[in-house]
């Protein structure tokens, strides 16, 4: 596995911070261009930043994830500053108003349970009803499946 060099690392950094701005990634064509890439050159990009568990990649190519971003559509929803964003898991989604600093509400649709969790997050404090949360594989095993977990 060849490590993600610096100019990696900024391909990353414009697509999070796009993605921040936009609550969903850039197209890749778009990507590609900004950066001044041909799009064989970035799909390698991505691959080095993929094979780092910094994004995770379809076996298609497509984005599916950049911590704690999602770029599907999943039952994890937060929404800061009128910006609707797609979260991972519920941690995922508070880490996504920790990553933005910003006051928000995450929402989750939580399946076999009793319908949604909502919590806000106002002035940097989490306000929520009493809740638990459940890792179903300990952190060392989340990349063996990192989709699923």
């Amino acid at each position: 596995m060849t490590a993600p060099s610096d100019s990696d690392l900024r391909v990353r950094h414009y697509m999070i911070n796009e993605l921040a701005e936009a609550g969903r990634a850039p197209m890749l064509e778009d990507v590609a261009m900004e950066m001044g890439l041909r799009m064989d050159a970035l799909r390698a990009v991505l691959q080095r930043l993929h094979d780092a568990h910094l994004l995770v990649l379809a076996a298609d190519g497509r984005l599916l994830m950049m911590h704690p971003f999602s770029n599907v559509p999943t039952g994890f929803r937060v929404t800061s500053n009128a910006t609707g964003y797609d979260a991972n898991c519920a941690w995922d989604a508070l880490g996504i108003l920790a990553a933005l600093g910003r006051d928000g509400v995450a929402t989750a649709q939580v399946p076999g349970e009793q319908g949604k969790f909502r919590c806000q997050v106002r002035n940097g404090a989490l306000e929520a009803e009493a809740a638990v949360v459940h890792f179903p594989l300990p952190l060392r095993q989340w990349y063996d499946d990192i989709v699923f977990t």
